[in-house]
């Protein structure tokens, strides 16, 4: 008569208890359905709605079909409005119209696997619970004052029962003042999203440059304005990935310096290394995206996939011209649009992240564009290249570089100005760079160790 049945997860209901020879719980349903003596509501993912019900056009066509929609910002608030009272109760905790347009707003930004509502709900519960864990537990003090009270009135002690109750009171008093603060908020976002600890993460992209010099020597200009470009995109404007090519000799420290922007800035976790050579056929896509369903290793974890635990992350692609066309061509659209679309259909998004890529070649004039001085046959396509925010050209190591990053090295052991310029001489710094270097030293080493045996 006047009942509605709802079925919460009804794409289940198909093949549900269908063994051969039987018929399955939505086969069971159809003659109600089709005669109207159920009123059914049923409520399933579009996903799932796709791959199981639409695919039975006779159960299909008993439903009307209502997409509920993802609300937008403004009505998450008034979601939120509408339910904290529930939460200030449970947590006792207050919560302002300030703080649901916060969690809301930070939620939407970087929370990028669910949607809203239900991404806000969790973040205003995780924010409740983190305020009641980092603030004094008041509950377990009541618990203990109450069952005092009642043991001293249980034995007739009246004074010291009220003299348990006046402090009752004013812990109450207390709990009530717990106000939610911007700072709770942040450092849930920092915990669930990933992101780095937006306190200290302004002091270290201030300090970058220097800290980027005491590593790498002889290119201060270009990690000036390495530095400055990172500063734009983390404080000015997040929209987009940054891109940037470095150009250069072998063992000018290209490679390095996206390791050590990644571990100052963020740690080793945010680092994705990707061999460019290793990307040279157009079948090499699936390690980065994975396969189409039907296809063999569908259900296998592909490189991207780290982007979406670590949205923060230094991207580096070591050697980017010996990349296929179709492997450029993807970065092209990840620095066009800010995300793509894996294997499966999820968005993976790329707003937070910085694309360094490298490259042995060391003019504008003889990057790609089939221009027949290119000391490679390997390229970099045009339509990459125009994408590329700033192309930055790293120096030759000079001796003064060279003797700085020897002394560096070479830590208590006593060398001679001649033995420091033999070491750079046999070196060949203008060929190997600080790779040579290496080299030489710890032959160097080894030798004044076995000289001591």
């Amino acid at each position: 008569g006047n009942i509605i049945l709802f079925i919460d997860e009804i794409h289940t209901l198909v093949n549900c208890g269908g063994a051969e020879g039987a018929i399955d719980a939505a086969n069971i349903l159809k003659p109600f359905l089709a005669r109207g003596e159920l009123k059914v509501i049923g409520a399933t993912t579009l996903k799932e709605y796709k791959n199981t019900i639409a695919k039975d056009k006779a159960l299909d066509r008993r439903f009307q079909i209502i997409n509920v929609e993802e609300p937008n910002i403004k009505d998450t608030e008034f979601i939120l409005k509408h339910i904290k009272e529930n939460y200030e109760n449970h947590h006792n905790v207050i919560i302002s119209d300030d703080n649901i347009h916060d969690i809301v707003k930070y939620a939407d930004k970087y929370i990028f696997n669910r949607f809203n509502p239900d991404k806000s709900i969790d973040i205003l519960d995780s924010v409740c619970a983190h305020v009641q864990l980092s603030r004094p537990n008041h509950k377990n003090a009541l618990s203990v004052l109450n069952k005092r009270k009642e043991k001293l009135l249980l034995e007739d002690k009246f004074k010291e029962a009220l003299e348990i109750e006046l402090k009752i009171k004013d812990l109450e008093k207390d709990t009530n003042k717990i106000q939610i603060t911007k700072e709770d908020i942040l450092k849930v976002i920092e915990y669930r999203a990933n992101m780095p600890v937006l306190d200290t993460f302004n002091e270290k992209l201030i300090k970058l440059s220097t800290s980027l010099k005491s590593n790498i020597y002889g290119q201060d200009k270009q990690l000036d304005e390495i530095s400055e470009l990172l500063k734009e995109k983390y404080l000015v404007d997040n929209s987009k990935p940054l891109s940037l090519l470095i150009t250069g000799p072998s063992g000018v420290g290209k490679t390095y310096t996206a390791k050590a922007i990644a571990n100052n800035l963020f740690g080793d976790k945010h680092f994705l290394r990707l061999d460019m050579s290793e990307f040279g056929s157009e079948t090499s896509l699936a390690k980065l995206i994975g396969t189409s369903q039907g296809y063999v290793g569908y259900d296998d974890e592909c490189l991207f996939n780290k982007i979406k635990d670590y949205p923060y992350s230094i991207i580096l692609l070591d050697e980017i011209e010996k990349a296929s066309t179709k492997i450029q061509n993807l970065f092209m659209q990840i620095i066009d649009e800010g995300y793509i679309r894996n294997g499966k259909g999820e968005l993976i998004h790329f707003d937070n992240t910085t694309i360094i890529m490298t490259s042995n070649i060391q003019t504008k004039e003889n990057i790609g564009f089939n221009n027949t001085n290119t000391p490679s046959t390997r390229q970099i396509s045009e339509n990459l290249y125009g994408r590329i925010e700033r192309v930055i050209t790293y120096s030759k190591i000079d001796k003064l570089s060279a003797k700085k990053y020897v002394k560096r090295e070479i830590n208590n052991l006593e060398l001679s100005k001649d033995e420091i310029d033999n070491i750079i001489k046999l070196a060949n710094i203008d060929k190997y760079g600080i790779r040579g270097l290496q080299k030489e030293l710890n032959k160097y080493k080894i030798n004044k160790l076995l000289t001591k045996v």
